[in-house]
């Protein structure tokens, strides 16, 4: 039989200092004294140093555990398959006693979350990155106004792009990376209407593979550069390491998403698209201690500090003080809602 890894966690994370969104809406009874939470994140099978997503989340655990009086409990699981990742929550809710379940991957534990809260109505849930109208009292999602940071990104591609070919390379054709994809391109449009965008995907639902394979990221990126598009934005999950390096190597660009990737290589990282899910994470639980956590969606964007762009150290002088004091203003307006953001999930 498989095993799973366990961890517990006792380290230091940074500062979180960004605001976070109201909460609105029914209270749900998930009133919780102090010092009785113990709360358990699982990840995908990809697991830690994607320096994406998944790096992201665990971030956002291990700060809680130091500002909190929380226990913390992170769990992989060997694959992704339906049963293997049953049995995870399973041993999460018997074994390791945890009364607040984080589900990272959205997308893959949806609908076994949604069964969970159903069968346990004394637990809390908390789905990332994942909406699909499940209502249930002890069942909490964050939702990421991605496409108003991607909209930012596009904006800035177009007006940088030498060539107005720009790519973007997205992990798998789920409803989030669609989100983005929305979004950057009506921000590319916004920017300059001249530009074209490409857009592929490194695999197809119901094939997760497109997040964890940085040697296909690389090697689509290699293609995508070789046909003159000369940014891509790499919404990929572990698989956007490989497009960085792509850009790195063909002397191109490319833009990360979710954590701070411009370190990866410095210089050819025009940007990273922030989706703050550590910050999430940390408030989420912070409802949740103080009683307050609802059933119900939180949305994190450019209002809350849920959503941005990095601050380019790599690459600002690449760019003309006016362009950057338009992209300012394009932020301003995204938050403001003087431009309307297309939203693929309707929200």
């Amino acid at each position: 039989m498989k095993r799973y890894c366990i961890f517990i966690l006792l380290g230091v994370a940074c500062f979180l200092g960004s605001c976070l969104p109201e909460r609105s809406g029914t209270i749900a009874s998930l009133e919780t004294p102090a010092k009785a939470v113990r709360a358990g994140l699982a990840l995908s099978s990809h697991g830690l140093g994607d320096q994406s997503f998944n790096d992201m989340l665990y971030n956002g655990l291990i700060q809680a555990y130091t500002r909190f009086d929380i226990d913390a409990v992170l769990r992989i699981p060997p694959d992704d398959d339906e049963k293997t990742l049953e049995a995870l929550f399973e041993d999460m809710i018997q074994k390791d006693k945890c009364n607040v379940i984080l589900a990272g991957e959205g997308f893959l534990m949806g609908p076994i979350i949604y069964a969970l809260a159903r069968k346990y109505p004394d637990i809390v849930f908390i789905l990332f990155d994942y909406d699909e109208g499940y209502h249930l009292p002890n069942l909490a999602t964050a939702e990421f106004a991605q496409n108003e940071g991607s909209f930012a990104a596009g904006f800035l591609a177009a007006r940088f792009s030498k060539t107005k070919r720009i790519g973007f390379l997205g992990g798998v054709d789920v409803a989030s990376v669609r989100d983005f994809e929305a979004g950057f391109r009506q921000g590319v449009q916004y920017g300059d209407p001249v530009c074209t965008i490409i857009t592929r995907h490194i695999s197809l639902l119901p094939d997760f593979s497109g997040f964890s394979d940085p040697k296909r990221g690389y090697e689509m990126a290699m293609e995508m550069y070789a046909e003159d598009m000369d940014i891509i934005y790499a919404a990929a999950g572990a698989s956007g390491n490989g497009i960085i390096r792509a850009a790195q190597e063909s002397g191109h660009y490319v833009i990360g998403v979710d954590s701070d990737q411009d370190h990866m290589a410095p210089g050819y990282v025009l940007t990273s698209m922030l989706k703050r899910l550590d910050v999430a994470l940390v408030r989420l639980l912070e409802y949740r201690i103080a009683g307050g956590l609802r059933g119900e969606s939180y949305r994190f964007d450019y209002r809350n500090g849920g959503i941005s762009l990095t601050g380019m150290e790599y690459t600002k002088s690449l760019f003309p003080a006016a362009l950057l004091d338009e992209l300012g203003r394009v932020e301003e307006m995204i938050k403001n809602e003087r431009i309307a953001v297309i939203n693929t999930w309707g929200k």
